[in-house]
């Protein structure tokens, strides 16, 4: 297997490797045209990207990485990033046709219907989220490579390039109920901070020391 990162050349076959959500409103081509545009963020943003595994030039699995998550939401929200994809919706490139903007209108009126009543604010999630900076997220490995190594090396690899950009800590956010993942994050020294419910499950906040405390990194970022 071939770890590497990954490039904007590579958004279409991420797109296809993200696996579909369990439960969605979403029609599949949205999905995949939004996992498109997630790839082309992170791979356009300074200090971020997608630790990516290939088998046979095939797509094994990917991890996405920020060293400072504000960077990420900056990026996305950038008058440049909205020309960007506003061209890319009148362009039908990587999926973003009127047809696709139309769907998404779609789906975010239904989700802010469903948000009505919902308490105002930040959840507590949020709230320490904010404590930590550097951020893993979306590991996956596509099913006809499971138990070859493919998370492994993939996780081996996005720590590594963390640590060279100067992280002090990692931090992820991992399924209560995912007990295999919770695992794997704790024998490479993730620590649980926190047990809390987010995006309609609990999930552990997780952190990975790198030279510092936890409560000297959270401190410092506070």
């Amino acid at each position: 297997m071939h770890v590497r990162l990954a490039a904007a050349a590579d958004a279409q076959a991420l797109a296809l490797a993200h696996p579909l959500p369990r439960e969605t409103t979403v029609p599949e081509p949205a999905f995949r045209g939004f996992c498109r545009a997630k790839v082309l963020i992170y791979t356009g943003t300074p200090g971020a990207g997608i630790v990516t595994g290939w088998v046979d030039g095939r797509v094994a699995g990917f991890m996405y990485y920020c060293l400072d998550l504000r960077e990420v939401t900056r990026s996305s929200r950038s008058p440049r990033r909205l020309l960007w994809m506003l061209k890319e919706a009148l362009l039908g490139r990587f999926g973003f046709s009127p047809r696709f903007w139309l769907q998404m209108a779609r789906s975010a009126v239904q989700h802010f219907r469903g948000q009505r009543g919902a308490p105002a604010g930040p959840s507590e999630a949020d709230r320490r989220a904010e404590e930590f900076r550097s951020w893993i997220t979306g590991l996956e490995t596509v099913p006809e490579f499971r138990r070859l190594g493919v998370a492994t090396a993939i996780l081996d690899g996005i720590e590594a390039v963390l640590a060279e950009l100067g992280a002090r800590y990692i931090a992820l956010w991992v399924a209560v109920e995912n007990e295999v993942a919770c695992e794997i994050y704790a024998r490479r020294g993730y620590r649980e901070v926190a047990v809390l419910p987010r995006i309609g499950e609990d999930c552990r906040l997780m952190v990975k020391d790198v030279g510092v405390t936890l409560d000297q990194a959270a401190g410092e970022d506070g």
